[in-house]
């Protein structure tokens, strides 16, 4: 099973959440980093910001018409991230994927919603394995050791 693309949900201009979004790119995984669920147009376009800083748009979910294939989707989000701005990106995805399959005069509510999510937080799984290693040298040399380990890991799985 292979994601389709990582969500990165958090301010454009947190470092943090800018380094979330590198671990994805550099596994060669589609994603996308977003401020809020506005990002998410109801004509299956994403607007949202490079690892360079730039604003972009495009299309945003591939065959989303299709309603015999899920949607395998990851999300995290910055540390400051408010979780209502994670659940109206979500909502927004769901929402998108039930109008896409609903097709002429099908009805989108009784529909499955089509949509697998990972949920992520890179921040908690990189605490908790610093704790468990005592906890010693600085907390962000580790993070930062961590999460390159975690990606190459979850690499060599086939997840991403």
């Amino acid at each position: 099973m292979k994601l389709d693309f990582i969500l990165v949900v958090g301010g454009w201009d947190s470092s943090n959440t800018a380094h979330l979004l590198e671990i994805p790119q550099k596994a060669g995984v589609r994603s996308f980093h977003i401020n809020k669920a506005d990002c998410i147009g109801a004509d299956n376009t994403i607007t949202h910001r490079t690892m360079s800083g730039d604003i972009v748009t495009e299309k945003f979910i591939e065959d989303i018409e299709n309603k015999d294939r899920d949607i395998i989707m990851g999300v995290t989000s910055g540390a400051s991230t408010p979780d209502a701005a994670v659940q109206d990106s979500l909502s927004s995805i769901f929402l998108l994927k039930k109008m896409s399959t609903a097709g002429g005069g099908g009805d989108a509510a009784a529909s499955s919603s089509g949509v697998k999510l990972w949920s992520v937080d890179y921040d908690a799984a990189a605490r908790l394995a610093y704790e468990a290693a005592g906890s010693e040298g600085e907390f962000d040399a580790f993070k930062s050791k961590y999460l390159e380990e975690t990606s190459e890991m979850v690499g060599k799985k086939g997840l991403i």
